[in-house]
């Protein structure tokens, strides 16, 4: 099906022209947002800040920077198509490398959008009948942000794990893969019997997803709740014992139970709005799953003195017009010790791309998303010790782009 109509508005194009206009070399970049009747619906832009490969020529960019992204986005938003530019090209066309990019990115993502730009002119491109590329005529409108539901989880466990190998220090990092492991598993095992509840009500099986749309990060969540009787045949295999590679499993009495609070919240953006939610439990067990428990399990942080296991918590940036997920502590020397390094560079990578966004014509709606951004960034810097470095980039910011502080 022929692509006749892109909702991307005027300031993201311009932005990517002006990316085009000051690289000699060749820019990449992934266009973010949703599908819906066939129509891609481009809620922000995010250029390419890592390569394998990028020349006057050519751009291949790093195999992580696209993973990394994907990570970061909501359940419902993501890449949906890419840009990129022809620095040493006065005539606008798709190359071959193009075609096998935008063919392997098809593969993935319906009706993949690919836009070529020389930093003057720009071109949309997608995939046609016998993956030939077809340039297409567009028609240009500012896409809508579409509404979401909140879930969340909030389930108190102990973890019996053997005195030698709790005693062992060396074993921190095992013992928390080995935690991840058998949580998943048990989870995995048991979803079918979960429910979904809000408000401390029931929600029956038929119904719709409708009822439960909001745009309101504050809202009551549905919270996923585990029946007592299943969660203590949950507790019984949440046991971790000591191996010896010599003599095998070693059964020991003694031991030490970790406290472990599973503590969770995330937004999953609805398109089809017609489905029953009940449709959606195997798309929040994927994301829960999948993205959310591993996610905060491999950034946690074992107290052996406490017998704790300490899990970040969620913060949500309005990105935008749509939330992206940030896991943190509120004690700065906790997120030293895991969440530091990895947020500064996530966050310093999104403050770096709002300087395309500088001496170009952006509209109201977009100097309101950036505003709306850099605020709940200032919030959030609040509990690191680079907070200080990021306020001042972040005024900056503020400044030459005549933004009003939120």
């Amino acid at each position: 099906m022929v692509i006749k109509k892109l909702l991307i508005s005027h300031s993201q194009i311009e932005v990517i022209k002006k990316q085009a206009r000051s690289s000699h070399e060749e820019i990449y970049g992934w266009l973010i947002g949703y599908l819906k009747n066939n129509i891609p619906h481009i809620l922000a832009i995010s250029e390419c800040k890592r390569f394998e490969q990028q020349t006057v020529i050519s751009a291949i960019p790093h195999a992580l920077e696209f993973q990394e992204l994907s990570s970061t986005m909501p359940q419902g938003i993501g890449p949906i198509g890419i840009y990129h530019s022809h620095p040493a090209s006065s005539t606008l066309f798709h190359s071959q490398t193009d075609d096998n990019t935008l063919i392997s990115l098809t593969n993935q993502f319906q009706n993949c959008v690919s836009i070529v730009t020389n930093g003057e002119e720009i071109n949309f491109y997608q995939m046609g009948k016998e993956r030939k590329t077809r340039e297409i005529k567009v028609e240009y409108d500012e896409p809508k942000v579409p509404d979401f539901i909140i879930v969340a989880i909030d389930e108190k466990f102990d973890i019996h794990i053997s005195e030698n190998l709790f005693k062992d220090s060396n074993r921190m990092n095992s013992i928390k893969i080995k935690i991840q492991n058998i949580l998943i598993d048990s989870f995995q095992k048991h979803w079918d019997e979960f429910g979904l509840l809000k408000n401390n009500l029931n929600i029956t099986e038929k119904a719709t997803v409708n009822d439960f749309l909001t745009n309101d990060i504050s809202e009551e969540p549905i919270y996923i709740k585990i029946p007592q009787l299943t969660k203590e045949i949950m507790s019984n295999l949440l046991i971790l014992k000591n191996q010896d590679t010599d003599n095998g499993i070693i059964e020991e009495k003694e031991g030490t139970d970790l406290h472990l609070h599973i503590k969770a919240k995330f937004l999953i953006y609805v398109i089809n709005l017609s489905r029953e939610l009940q449709d959606f439990k195997k798309m929040i067990r994927v994301e829960f799953l999948g993205n959310i428990l591993p996610q905060k399990l491999q950034l946690s942080i074992l107290e052996s003195q406490s017998s704790m296991l300490c899990i970040p918590e969620d913060y949500f940036l309005n990105y935008f017009g749509f939330f992206i997920r940030l896991s943190s502590f509120k004690d700065k020397k906790l997120n030293k010790l895991t969440t530091s390094k990895s947020n500064y560079e996530f966050l310093s990578k999104f403050l770096s791309s709002f300087n395309s966004y500088i001496k170009i014509n952006i509209s109201p709606k977009i100097k309101a998303y950036l505003a709306r951004f850099l605020y709940d960034l200032e919030k959030i810097s609040l509990y690191y010790d680079w907070g200080d470095n990021l306020k001042k980039r972040i005024n900056l910011l503020r400044n030459n782009l005549d933004l009003k502080i939120l």
